[in-house]
């Protein structure tokens, strides 16, 4: 049965890719979903966001969370994880023009 539908707090939803990748908490009360953006013109993905939801009765948006260095088509978000009590959070990221194709682990309390 559906109990809500969780839809991206973006203004441009049509390219945001909300939900590339989506973890939750071993208690059932936070989720992590990664929304990727893409330029609408050229279809490259650029900026991206992990937002974390947490449920008291509903599930409501708590914060979203980039890192400082995010560059055009440096592939945050792509993976995520959560930790079981959802403390922390971790995200690859790679490319981008500040790395040079070197990758990085986000971590994120």
């Amino acid at each position: 049965t559906k109990v809500q539908a969780i839809e991206p707090p973006e203004t441009d939803k049509v390219y945001s890719t909300f939900g590339a990748s989506i973890d939750i908490s071993s208690n059932g009360n936070t989720i992590a979903i990664s929304s990727l953006h893409f330029n609408a013109n050229s279809q490259q993905s650029s900026t991206a966001l992990i937002h974390i939801f947490e449920r008291s009765t509903i599930w409501a948006l708590a914060r979203s969370v980039s890192p400082s260095d995010i560059a055009l088509e440096d592939r945050f978000g792509i993976e995520i994880d959560l930790s079981g009590d959802a403390s922390t959070l971790i995200s690859n990221g790679w490319s981008g023009t500040p790395r040079n194709n070197l990758g990085a682990v986000y971590v994120f309390n």
